[in-house]
């Protein structure tokens, strides 16, 4: 039986920063994820209002702050900005902005029965050289999906999914969790499940305070898959996972010794089955429970 994520109190991942890449078709997809714990007065000044709906508060006494950048073929850029819950994964606003083809801004506020969402686009050439703060192509949204989370159930986004597969605290005794996303307006559930443990092939560099040391060879991991499951009738085998595309279906594999995920395999949307394998990971000496945020190293 899967068990949903809840209020109690959560370890805080270790890892600061991880760099994955994607290669296939001769081309190269690369992604990294920065997280932090901040105090909710830093990110206040930026906390959008929505005019429907219930604003999801600001978690108290320290925020996370989860930062993916992704660098994709034919100069496309994506950044996004995921403000966490950090106890339950809990998402409070998301900002994602990408460049290139296709370039837009949004902000998503989360509310307690939704999204609300503020959403630019250039509306020319000579807009998109200006950067986003000069698109006057316009437009905000509410979203209320038909199907409602369950009760004690936790709505979620997209891109905290390493978030929440690396954070033990939040999985359940019998090593199931679901999370709950919103995709095109529909109510889709994730669920978590871990498949055992085998070995893995994997090579990457793994920094911890002055110690650098690179992990190579076949490794012990642990499997876990994640699968969208539509909550409303929506096709959850296009549901994006929030990483590089990913949908419907995702399988990771966790490095035993040190929880980090070091592979991750599925299909992504466009080009078809994808393989995603760790480069570079920075852990934090110190617990993130008793993490200083003013402490905290430049990013890599």
């Amino acid at each position: 039986m899967l068990t949903a994520l809840t209020a109690a109190p959560a370890p805080f991942p270790r890892w600061t920063e991880l760099t994955f890449a994607a290669h296939k078709f001769l081309l190269t997809a690369e992604t990294t994820l920065t997280l932090e714990l901040v105090e909710p007065g830093v990110l206040r000044p930026g906390l959008r209002t929505p005019p429907e709906g219930r604003p999801v508060p600001l978690p108290s006494p320290r925020v996370a702050v989860l930062t993916t950048r992704t660098t994709l073929p034919f100069g496309r850029n994506e950044k996004a900005v995921a403000w966490l819950d950090p106890a339950t994964g809990t998402a409070v606003q998301v900002e994602k902005l990408t460049l290139g083809r296709g370039a837009y801004h949004k902000v998503i506020r989360y509310t307690t029965d939704g999204t609300y969402t503020w959403r630019s686009e250039p509306r020319d050439q000579r807009e998109a050289s200006l950067g986003p703060e000069s698109w006057t192509r316009r437009k905000s949204y509410w979203e209320r999906p038909s199907a409602q989370v369950p009760p004690g159930g936790v709505l979620t986004d997209s891109y905290a999914l390493l978030y929440l597969v690396t954070n033990d605290g939040l999985t359940g005794p019998d090593g199931h969790l679901v999370a709950y996303v919103i995709s095109d307006g529909d109510l889709i559930a994730l669920d978590f499940e871990s498949a055992g443990v085998s070995t893995r092939f994997a090579s990457y560099e793994q920094v911890e305070g002055p110690d650098v040391r690179r992990r190579s060879g076949r490794l012990p991991v642990r499997t876990v898959t994640v699968q969208g499951r539509a909550m409303g009738g929506a096709d959850a085998g296009k549901v994006d996972l929030g990483f590089l595309g990913m949908q419907g279906r995702l399988t990771i594999y966790l490095d035993v010794s040190t929880g980090l995920p070091v592979e991750l395999s599925g299909r992504a949307r466009d080009v078809g089955r994808l393989t995603v394998r760790l480069e570079n990971a920075v852990l934090d000496a110190v617990p993130g429970a008793d993490r200083d945020p003013s402490q905290e190293p430049e990013p890599r």
